[in-house]
Order: structure tokens, then sequence, then C-alpha cells
């Protein structure tokens, strides 16, 4: 058993290996949760329903972006306005074709074994597409003609690129930003898009899959015999909240204050969210750990009996 200065040090070595950017452990996390919502997904949704179901999804969390983008009227502004507020950096190719680079999601793909021109690229294309028919109307199209590991080549119809796009490459930080914002929408959107194909059951599937991938996870953490231990070595391998953990009643309530992953009232971001914390801590105590879910409106997240 390890004595409290020992605890200490294994803790500290934690941090130091998972941690040497806190945001971009946290944009490693949450990459995690969308590629085990994209497993689940594909497990479910068949090749052929899954492009309409995440492209109407897409677009109608579109709609609650297009003011902040201050109604651009061509398509070239449009292209230059997004790359201010999203991890993309575009270039035109000619005037029906341009290339993404800079994208996010490839860092997922390579990272979490998911697919090119999958649910994740279906859903950025389903928001570019929802701009453009703002700007060049309804009958204009955007599509991912050949999706790479270093670029995406995509196609406009019924709309053009008249001029040279004028963007600058994006820093490490506004990358990691930008990517962050993304991330969060996009993984509510495959939230959203499995709550539309198979309803309340979504949160059975959430919940194997959260626990499933934090399990696996907790392989590479000490084991601890007291939950307090437990929790302080989960919070240097996650970065996600600030460490205010309370005991009320004989029970640990865990306050997620970090961090605000988009829709905090979504019940299932909520459970993939708490059964990710189960499989870590189960792993590490070397028992079953009951989580009761709070109001996740709140910064309350989690009880810990």
């Amino acid at each position: 058993m390890l004595d409290k200065e020992m605890k200490r040090e294994v803790i500290e070595e934690i941090r130091r290996l998972v941690t040497p950017i806190p945001e971009r452990r946290s944009l490693e996390l949450l990459s995690t949760f969308i590629a085990s919502t994209i497993h689940t997904f594909e497990d479910i949704v068949s090749e052929d329903v899954m492009p309409g179901v995440v492209n109407s999804v897409a677009r109608l969390m579109a709609r609650e972006y297009w003011q902040m983008l201050g109604e651009p009227k061509t398509v070239e502004e449009l292209l230059e306005r997004v790359a201010q507020g999203f991890p993309a950096y575009f270039e035109r190719y000619d005037d029906t074709h341009f290339i993404v680079r800079e994208c996010p999601i490839r860092d997922i793909a390579e990272r979490e074994n998911i697919r090119y021109g999958g649910p994740l690229c279906l859903f950025a294309r389903g928001f570019l597409w929802y701009f453009v028919n703002k700007v060049a109307g309804f009958r204009a199209r955007v599509d991912i003609v050949k999706p790479g590991y270093y670029a995406c080549l995509c196609s406009l119809k019924n709309a053009k690129l008249e001029r040279e796009l004028n963007l600058e490459e994006p820093t490490e930080e506004e990358f990691i930003e930008k990517s962050y914002n993304f991330l969060k929408l996009t993984l509510n959107g495959m939230i959203r898009s499995l709550v539309n194909v198979i309803g309340d059951i979504t949160k059975s599937y959430l919940y194997y899959a959260g626990s499933s991938v934090g399990a696996a996870h907790s392989s590479v953490l000490p084991n601890f015999d007291k939950v307090e231990d437990a929790i302080e070595a989960v919070n240097a391998f996650m970065v996600v909240w600030e460490g205010k953990v309370k005991e009320e009643d004989g029970k640990y309530v865990l306050e997620e204050t970090k961090y605000e992953f988009g829709y905090p009232k979504d019940p299932y971001f909520c459970t993939l969210f708490y059964s990710y914390i189960s499989g870590l801590l189960s792993g590490i105590l070397n028992r079953h750990v009951r989580l009761q879910p709070l109001d996740c409106s709140e910064r309350k997240v989690i009880e810990i009996e």
C-alpha cells in the first residue's frame, strides 16, 4: 500500500505525463468522447441512413450559428468568416473547389481510429452546406470530393469562388481553442443524431460506450484503496474540473467547474460524462463504483456512493 507521500508523487507524475498543456489534454478527452459516440453511431445506423441523419442535425444546429457570421454576401466572405470561428483553414483550388486544411477531425481519425469521410466529416459538411445555402441559394451544395490525411478537397455546386481567400493559418493556441469549441458542438450533434434514430435508449448505449473507454483508460493509472485518492488521480488524468470535490452525507459530489461542454442540461451528454468517470474510478479502485447523476444544469455533476 502506498503511503501518503508516495501517492502524492504518483499523482504528480500522472499530471506531468498527461497534462503538458491542459487545454490540449481537454481536447484529447473530448475527442475520446466523440470517438465513443461515433463508434456507437456506426454500429446502430446503416450506411444508407447515416448521411441524411447527420446532415439534418448539422443543418439544424447551423441555424443557431448563422447570425454569428454577420450574414456574409459571397461564398469567399463566408469561408473567411467561418475560418475565424472554426478550426479550419481554407484555400481556393478553382472556381468550384476549395481545400480544407488544419482540420481537427483528421487528428481524431488518426488517434481514435475513425475513418475519413465518416459521420464527423458529414457533420462538418452539413454545417458548411447550410451556410452556403444561405449565401448562394437553396440549390447550392457542398460535397467532400476527396478526404485525405493532410487536406480535403471539397466541391461547390451552383456556387462559385471568384477570388482567392484572404486567410492566415491559425497559431497552435488559436487552433486548440477553436477545435475545442467545434468539437463540443460536434459531440452534441452526434448525440442528437443518435437520439433522432433510437430515442431515449441512447442513454444506455452512451453509458456502455463511456464506461468501457473509462475502464480501458484506467489501465494506465495506479490502483488506490480510498475514493479520495482515486478522485485525485482522475482529476490529474482528465483535467476537466478544478478539483471541486465535496463530501455530503457520506457521499462524494464532483463539481464540473473548469469547462462547459455545450448543452449542460442535456441528459445524454451527462450520461456519457459520468459513465466515463465511472469506468475510470471502477478500474482504479478495483470495484464497481455507483455514480448517481445530479442536475447537470448546475455545477454538481455526479455523486459517488
